[in-house]
């Protein structure tokens, strides 16, 4: 019997040499990420295109996979892309060792910087909400990220809506509340119903070594659990 484990090879790619095409990205260049639940789709450019949540038969909550830039009746499809802004760049991606922890090394003119992505869980069982994580820090010299995050509607069935509340606000889809927890290094430009823009520079500065500090965090959870995840990261420096 064959012990040894299976090892991938990391995985190059480029913004000008594999660009996307009516904003598809080629199958290939996506890795999945999970919680043993549920799946999310993580291109290589930075962009989760596909998430079905909190199920893997639930519709899909980001649906740029199917839907691309240019679908006139669906719209441009719910994705949260990050990437260096305005200029090119290429990545080189692979999984933490015995995990199905996504890392990706963007490299620029003018740096490096990782993005560390997960569907997290507890210990031995799945959260009671779903909670995607996505971690950039800077490795050399400096990059400006630029962030956009947008909700599908679930083929033109459901939009979402956003809630301001004092504390914290909450983005509504078909019964399905999202928190976004963030850190101090990233900026909001816009926060709408439908749509989230903010920058970046992790250059700047390192993450802490409290375990959810400097992370950027998307958790989409049903009422008051989601609600309650959203402080608790808060809390630990989210």
């Amino acid at each position: 019997m064959n012990d040894k484990k299976c090892v991938l090879e990391p995985q190059h790619w480029d913004s000008e040499k594999n660009a996307r095409e009516d904003g598809f990205l080629k199958l290939q260049y996506y890795a999945p990420i999970g919680d043993g639940y549920s799946v999310a789709l993580a291109g290589a450019d930075g962009s989760i295109d596909w998430w079905c949540v909190p199920d893997p038969d639930s519709p899909a909550y980001f649906d740029h996979l199917l839907v691309g830039d240019k679908d006139q009746w669906r719209g441009p499809g719910g994705r949260f892309l990050i990437r260096p802004q305005g200029c090119r760049y290429r990545t080189v991606r692979s999984y933490r060792r015995d995990s199905n922890i996504l890392e990706t090394l963007f490299i620029t003119d003018t740096g490096k910087a990782k993005l560390t992505e997960g569907l997290n869980i507890s210990v031995g069982q799945q959260l009671p909400w779903s909670e995607l994580v996505r971690r950039i820090e800077g490795v050399e010299g400096e990059i400006k990220f630029e962030i956009l995050l947008t909700w599908g509607n679930r083929f033109n069935n459901s939009h979402s809506w956003k809630e301001e509340n004092k504390n914290t606000d909450f983005w509504h889809l078909d019964g399905l509340i999202s928190i976004i927890a963030k850190t101090d290094g990233l900026i909001f430009m816009k926060s709408e119903d439908n749509l989230v823009q903010a920058t970046c520079t992790p250059g700047i500065f390192r993450a802490t070594d409290v375990m959810i500090g400097g992370k950027i965090c998307l958790v989409a959870g049903y009422g008051d659990v989601g609600k309650g995840c959203c402080e608790s990261l808060k809390g630990q420096g989210a």
